[in-house]
C-alpha cells in the first residue's frame, strides 16, 4: 500500500540554527505488517508546499483524494485541503505530461527499472514492457486534460479504470500504449491553450497559509 504524509519538523528547523538536510526531501518509510507492506514517503510541510506551488503530481493528488482515502488528517490539514485552489493553475501541463513522459520513458523493453516486486518482474517478463509504468502515464495524461479543463483532480479514476487496468494487466501491446499516449499528449495541448486556469498559482497565499500553520503548531 503506498502512503504519502506531511509532517512538520521541530521548530528550532524554521527559527534556530537546526536545519537538517533530513527534512529537506521526503523521508522513505518501509512498515511491514502480516500481509501487508506499507511503501511510503513523508514531505516536511515547506518542501511539500514548494512540490505543491509547482503542481508536482504527486503532492497535489493528496488534495483530491476521496474523505475515505485518507487515514488520518489533523486540523492543519483540513485547512489545506479546503486551500487546495490557491495551487492550481496552468504550470499542471508541465508538470503533469513531464512526468508522464518519465513513465513512458521507463517502459522499455525487457528491463527492469527501480524497485520491482516479483508480481511486476512477471509481468515485464511475460508481456515484454513494465506495464504499470505504462498504466501511470496514460493516467497522468488523462488527469492533466481534466484538470486543466476544470480545475478539479479527479485522482479516484472510476470512468477509466477498466482501461487502466487493462494496460496494466499487459493487455494493451507496447505500441498501442505509445499510440494512445501520443493522442492524450496532444489532448493536453489543446487543454492548456484553452484552460481558463490562472498562469501560476497563488504564492502569495499559499505562503501565507505555510506561516500560519507553522506559528499555530510552535506555539501550540
Amino acid at each position: 500500500m503506498d502512503v504519502i504524509g506531511v509532517y512538520i519538523a521541530p521548530p528550532e528547523h524554521y527559527i534556530g540554527l537546526g536545519r537538517d538536510k533530513e527534512y529537506r526531501r521526503g523521508i522513505e518509510v518501509k512498515i511491514e505488517e502480516p500481509g501487508l507492506l506499507y511503501d511510503g514517503v513523508n514531505y516536511e510541510i515547506r518542501h511539500f508546499f514548494n512540490l505543491l506551488l509547482k503542481n508536482n503530481p504527486t503532492t497535489t493528488l493528496l488534495l483530491w483524494l476521496n474523505p475515505i482515502h485518507y487515514l488520518h488528517v489533523t486540523d492543519a490539514g483540513n485547512r489545506l485541503i479546503e486551500s487546495r485552489d490557491i495551487f492550481t493553475s496552468k504550470l499542471a501541463y508541465k508538470a503533469f505530461t513531464r512526468y508522464a513522459q518519465d513513465q513512458l520513458q521507463k517502459v522499455k523493453l525487457n528491463t527492469y527499472e527501480g524497485y520491482m516486486g516479483a508480481k511486476r518482474k512477471a509481468l515485464v517478463d511475460k508481456y515484454g514492457y513494465d506495464c504499470r509504468n505504462a498504466s501511470h502515464s496514460i493516467r497522468l495524461l488523462l488527469m492533466a486534460t481534466e484538470y486543466l479543463h476544470t480545475g478539479r483532480l479527479n485522482v479516484f479514476r472510476d470512468k477509466d479504470v477498466g482501461r487502466l487496468i487493462d494496460i496494466k494487466t499487459g493487455k494493451w501491446s507496447l505500441d498501442r500504449v505509445k499510440t494512445e499516449a501520443a493522442l492524450l499528449s496532444n489532448a493536453a495541448q489543446c487543454a492548456y491553450k484553452d484552460s481558463k486556469l490562472p498562469e501560476e498559482p497563488n504564492a502569495h497565499a499559499a505562503e501565507q497559509l505555510l506561516m500560519k500553520i507553522i506559528k499555530e503548531h510552535i506555539n501550540a
